[in-house]
């Protein structure tokens, strides 16, 4: 459950995974502090992998930190809550939600 969100199943995945995370990584840091940036990113990898796990057939491997990231994009439009209804705000709901929502589709198809 630990070394899972750190293996990747192709160079795509990898590169994917980065991207989002060096998009929405530095903002969310920037907000919560590096420490519980960490710690959500931690509790995260690990929940997204338990899920992986509950919904998976036994025979599927569960690779890559995409539970991880989720975790950070759901932290980062539930912080956004946190700001005055305004640009700010509706920026950084757009963006987590335009990552988040396309990448829970595929839940709906299990």
């Amino acid at each position: 459950m630990i070394s899972a969100p750190f293996l990747h199943a192709g160079l795509i995945h990898l590169s994917l995974n980065g991207f989002v995370l060096l998009w929405a990584g530095p903002v969310l840091e920037g907000l919560l502090g590096r420490t519980w940036f960490a710690a959500i990113y931690a509790v995260s990898a690990v929940a997204g992998v338990i899920l992986s796990m509950a919904l998976s057939p036994a025979s599927v491997v569960s690779v890559g930190a995409s539970g991880a990231l989720m975790g950070l994009l759901a932290t980062l439009f539930v912080v956004s809550f946190h700001f005055t209804p305004g640009l700010l705000r509706t920026r950084l709901q757009t963006a987590a939600l335009q990552v988040l929502v396309p990448s829970l589709i595929p839940l709906a198809t299990q």
